[in-house]
């Protein structure tokens, strides 16, 4: 994992450029062929009797050579009242992934 900056609120944000290539460059020096980035773009319980968990993010597949994004997917995903929003965030992560994974060979 690349080191980050122990004041900021989120580990990694890809919008932030200079973040984005201090990382990169960090990877290079470790000889990371492929780098996963992304963004939580939901996380909570909805508000309601039930309190469903709902969650949303967008990945991108890096090339940490050339800095060329190869694959980006993002979505969503609602789970039911008694599911843990981390196992309906694994849920979502794992079908993009393998959507990813799926369309590049």
């Amino acid at each position: 994992m690349a080191p980050t900056n122990t004041q900021q609120e989120a580990l990694f944000d890809a919008a932030d450029e200079a973040r984005r290539q201090q990382a990169l460059e960090w990877a290079r020096g470790q000889k990371v062929r492929y780098a996963l980035t992304g963004t939580v773009e939901e996380w909570r319980y909805k508000v309601g009797v039930d309190g469903e968990p709902a969650a949303g993010v967008t990945l991108q597949i890096i090339d940490v050579a050339t800095g060329e994004m190869l694959w980006s997917g993002s979505g969503g995903k609602s789970g039911w009242s008694r599911e843990a929003l981390s196992a309906v965030a694994h849920k979502l992560i794992r079908s993009l992934l393998d959507t990813g994974l799926s369309d590049a060979r």
